[in-house]
Parts: C-alpha cells; structure tokens; sequence
C-alpha cells in the first residue's frame, strides 16, 4: 500500500509527523487495513516513550512517568516470553521493536498487482522502499531523499494528485516533444485526469550521483490503467534547487 510504504521512509528518517500523516492516509484510503492501524499504534508508542523519557528529565522521581515508560519497555522487549511458532504466510508481518529507544521498525505492504488479461506475461514487481540495499541504493541520506522523491512522484501519479505530480517537475523539464512546458503539464493533467484508476509502481532503483545536484535514476516501472498494463525502464534525472529535488528529463522503453 503506498502509503504504508511512504510512512516507512519517513519513519526510517525519523520524521514522525510525515510517517503519521501517511499512515492516517493509509487509514482513510483503506479503513480495513489492520496493518496500517498496528502499525500507527507502534508509532504513537515510540512518541509516547520520547514524551516520559522528556518528563523523567525534568523530574526523576515521576512515578506516573516511570510506570507507563516501564509497561511500554515490557511491551515491547517481553524477554521472558517466547513467540509462538507461526505458518509462514504471504500476509505483511508487523516487526517486532526490541528497543523502543530505537525509531518504530513499521511493516511494510506488498501493493496488489492489477489483474491483467491471461495473455500477459508482467510479473507483480515491488516497491521501491521494499527493494534491499545495493552498490547503487546505498542507505545514505542523499539516496533516500531520492528515493523518498521517486516514492512520492508515483503515490502522486497512481492517486491523480495533478498538482502534487507537476510540482516534482522542474520549470526548465526537457518536454519530449519541444513543446512548451505549460502545453506539456496541460497535456499530461488531461491525460491523467482521464483514466478511471492508474497505479504506478517502481522497483529495483539504481542511483548514479553526480556531484550534490544532479542525480540520474534508473528503475522498472510499472504502469496499469483501466486500458493498459505495461511494464517499463524508466530514468530520470534530477537536479536539487533550494534543498529539494525536482525532474529535468525522463525516458522510457518497454521491457
């Protein structure tokens, strides 16, 4: 679920108040979603800890402080109980915190592929916060500010954000047909806006920095509307101005 998964990103940088605002979103998009509520529940915990930890500091002899942050260190560690032994199943698993000092470890989802017609050959592929490091996908923070871009950019796309997807577009965007770049933004809100249900999903990022400006990003993409299903290599290439990043030129070709 991309929002679930944005949450990841955000939780791993440790910003709480995105990773909460993403899961809320999880939450209204998909109220059945158990694993977006437990996972919410984990991240209110972690907050929850920092507030006592904050009220122990300020007066070490907080009884109510030192009992709440002590249920929550048992919650969490429970090292005198086993878990039990369970199936293994294709269903998300909330990870267990061992150390609630440490950011929310949250679980992420696997998207649901579209169904396609019998014919098709396209393989479900991941997202991109699912994908594990590599050469190329270090755990940097430049790298994940690019992969929590990309993240973003499909999340806009796949739910129809028009404003939210023009914006990772820089003004200076080479337009794949020499039109102006107002005509090109005009031209791709008309085509978004008139599909029923697009999804986007990425996977398998490789990131080639060239210096702290430029970025050039290459990753399988795959794009499913309510007539097409296609799966594709997609680069971008980025340049950050005024500390965020934003899109100069994007190429496709088909799998």
């Amino acid at each position: 679920e991309p929002f679930n998964n944005l949450a990841v990103l955000y939780a791993e940088l440790g910003d709480y108040d995105k990773a909460q605002k993403a899961l809320e979103s999880a939450i209204k998009t998909h109220p059945s979603y158990a694993t977006a509520h437990v996972n919410l529940g984990d991240l209110y915990t972690k907050r929850a800890t920092v507030a006592y930890n904050k009220a122990l500091e300020i007066d070490k002899t907080n009884v109510q402080a030192k009992t709440k942050l002590s249920l929550i260190k048992k919650l969490f560690n429970a090292n005198d109980i086993k878990p039990p032994v369970t199936p293994i199943t294709s269903q998300p698993q909330v990870a267990v915190n061992n150390d609630v000092n440490k950011k929310p470890i949250i679980a992420q989802a696997t998207p649901t592929p579209p169904a396609t017609s019998p014919a098709s050959n396209i393989q479900p592929t991941k997202n991109i916060s699912q994908e594990a490091p590599t050469k190329n996908n270090a755990s940097n923070t430049g790298d994940s500010e690019i992969n929590t871009f990309i993240t973003e950019w499909a999340e806009a796309w796949s739910s129809k954000n028009i404003n939210g997807y023009l914006a990772k577009y820089s003004p200076n965007f080479k337009t794949p047909n020499g039109e102006s770049f107002a005509d090109w933004q005009e031209s791709r809100k008309n085509r978004i806006l008139g599909k029923d249900i697009i999804t986007v999903e990425v996977s398998e990022p490789k990131i080639t920095r060239k210096g702290d400006s430029f970025a050039q990003v290459t990753f399988k993409q795959k794009y499913t509307s309510n007539k097409l299903s296609q799966l594709s290599s997609k680069t971008l290439i980025l340049r950050k101005d005024s500390a965020a990043w934003f899109i100069e030129q994007e190429y496709s070709g088909k799998q």
